[in-house]
């Protein structure tokens, strides 16, 4: 998610993150602020709870083998920021996947149990 993204689409987020994954984010933050406090968080999970970190990047569906090679690239840089960005990334494609696809969305709404195909 650019940090540019208007107020709503952090608040869409914010929402996905505490709800679903119980990291108790203000949706009322800002994207920095919320970004740095998810860091924050997951540096606190490497230290304490490190297969719990993991069990949560997987839930989150965030790429394993590009998160290897950007924590190793990165060397040295707080990887509790390199994980969130990447796990922020990662809920704002679940956010506009939902948006396009969910209900009300154009793409595939046609009913595929009763045969409709979609099609207009």
């Amino acid at each position: 998610m650019d940090k540019t993204e208007n107020k709503a689409d952090w608040t869409e987020v914010a929402h996905a993150l505490s709800g679903s994954y119980g990291l108790d984010l203000a949706e009322r933050m800002s994207i920095e602020e919320g970004e740095a406090l998810l860091a924050e968080r997951l540096n606190e999970m490497a230290r304490d709870d490190f297969h719990g970190l993991v069990a949560l990047l997987y839930r989150i569906d965030v790429d394993e083998t590009r998160l290897r090679e950007t924590l190793h690239a990165r060397a040295g840089e707080d990887a509790g920021k390199i994980m969130a960005r990447m796990v922020i990334e990662r809920i704002w494609q679940k956010v506009l996947t939902r948006r396009q696809y969910g209900q009300g969305g154009k793409a595939g709404s046609g009913d595929w149990a009763s045969g409709g195909d979609g099609a207009e």
